[in-house]
């Protein structure tokens, strides 16, 4: 469960990296901040390449971005966590997982940039809508009721 944190933190970064530029997450290598090498499989195993590499860039020997191992080791010790949780179900772990995961990536954009993506906001509703509905008893009305005063 570990590893799928930090890989999920990966992501995290990815989109952490690239969504306040107006850049698509979801398509395009990963590359180095500094000297723009496209990285490749091996640079890219979260945690692991980051301890053989020394929190550097294996191309330019740069710095990277203390914040990107951060997130990666709080999203993994946090979905540790979130999976040790008892009489949640399975699908009660996995929208506290992905509540976990928004609101990392919406507090790290914040932080650095102040510029909040709607649709990182909305996300967040529904995920949280949906948890008080399946974990904390609400009623499907009065989680709508909940999603429309946030909106």
């Amino acid at each position: 469960m570990f590893f799928g944190g930090a890989v999920s933190g990966s992501v995290a970064n990815a989109v952490i990296d690239r969504l306040p530029i107006g850049k698509s997450w979801m398509t395009g290598r990963s590359r180095c901040d500094k000297c723009k090498h496209t990285l490749e499989a091996a640079d890219l195993i979260p945690l692991l390449s980051s301890v053989l590499l020394g929190g550097r860039c294996r191309y330019c020997h740069s710095t990277i971005p203390y914040r990107n191992l951060v997130v990666e080791v709080f999203l993994g010790v946090g979905f540790v966590l979130i999976s040790r949780i008892g009489q949640i179900g399975l699908m009660g772990r996995i929208i506290m997982a992905g509540i976990l995961w928004v609101t990392t990536v919406i507090a790290v954009i914040d932080w650095e940039t102040q510029k909040i993506a709607d649709a990182m906001v909305y996300l967040w509703l529904v995920l949280v809508a949906a948890n008080g509905v399946l974990i904390g008893g609400l009623t499907y009305q009065s989680a709508m009721a909940g999603l429309l005063v946030g909106v």
